[in-house]
């Protein structure tokens, strides 16, 4: 990593935004899913008379 600048310019601040943002996003999604799954399983199991 020595070859790395120091200060990097307005662009690549854009760009790793504009990254952090996408996998912000795709987390976010992905905990909605996750959260979802748990969510319908339970209604399952507890609508399944005895």
């Amino acid at each position: 990593m020595a070859d790395m600048p120091d200060k990097i310019d307005r662009e690549e601040s854009a760009e790793i935004g504009r990254r952090r943002k996408l996998r912000n996003w795709g987390l976010l999604l992905a905990l909605v899913a996750f959260s979802g799954l748990f969510y319908a399983v339970t209604i399952v199991k507890l609508m399944k008379p005895h």
